[in-house]
């Protein structure tokens, strides 16, 4: 297997380029979803590896129809769950809000066909999700099958040790990504945790849900407007004119 040279990516701000060697880079930082099947290991210890992949294929399916009508792509499975981006290789200014979307659609709908996959398959899905944002390293895998991308670096790293924090059903931001999204989220301050790799805590919020109405603008208000130095004098000046 060979690792292809990778660049670090804030966002391509184009669609995929012919080249998958040769990423373009944009303002806007991806987005990482990293869900995780809470009692998945002492399920598949318990019924065994064949009923294990069945419960997983169900659940990847569904999430990953959740990740693809946000926009965003599925970059790797993992034994019990997957890796999705958002920002990448299309740009979305929105892709924090994007990921957060489709965190909620994915924990609502296993919710919702809970009972439903239990009696068929014998364990009620509960999945942690977290979410983090920045800058990520993208690369091209050439193996003897062909060529794949995929996604590592500190901000995937991340993403992957707080859906550990988060409870069975919830969702975890990062610090990054609450930065992101204030102001177009419902979420509740879930402490400082110290994170393996991580030399300072880390601070963590649980999502709750997507303000409807909400827009660019409520974002800029909750974060603080920027007042217009000077504008009283000219606004004054201007009244003062005959």
């Amino acid at each position: 297997m060979y690792l292809a040279p990778a660049r670090s990516l804030l966002n391509p701000a184009c669609r995929r380029s012919e080249n998958p060697k040769r990423p373009c880079l944009g303002a806007y930082p991806p987005t990482v979803l990293f869900p995780d099947l809470a009692g998945f290991t002492a399920f598949s210890e318990r019924q065994g590896e064949e009923a294990a992949y069945s419960l997983m294929r169900h659940l990847l399916d569904l999430m990953t129809d959740c990740v693809r009508r946000q926009g965003g792509t599925v970059k790797s499975f993992t034994g019990d769950g997957l890796m999705a981006l958002f920002g990448v290789p299309v740009a979305f200014e929105d892709a924090g809000v994007r990921a957060c979307r489709a965190s909620l659609d994915i924990q609502k709908r296993i919710a919702s066909e809970a009972l439903e996959i239990e009696a068929k398959f014998g364990l009620r899905p509960q999945m942690r999700i977290g979410l983090n944002t920045g800058p990520i390293i993208i690369g091209a895998v050439e193996g003897g099958e062909g060529t794949g991308i995929n996604a590592i670096g500190d901000t995937v790293n991340l993403a992957a040790r707080l859906q550990i924090l988060a409870e069975p059903g919830a969702v975890v931001l990062s610090q990054a990504t609450y930065r992101l999204v204030r102001g177009l989220v419902e979420v509740r301050p879930a402490g400082e945790h110290e994170v393996k790799g991580k030399s300072e805590r880390q601070k963590i919020y649980r999502l709750n849900s997507i303000r409807q109405s909400a827009t660019r603008f409520d974002r800029s208000v909750s974060i603080g407007l920027t007042a217009y130095v000077g504008r009283l004098a000219r606004v004054g000046g201007s009244r003062a004119s005959p």
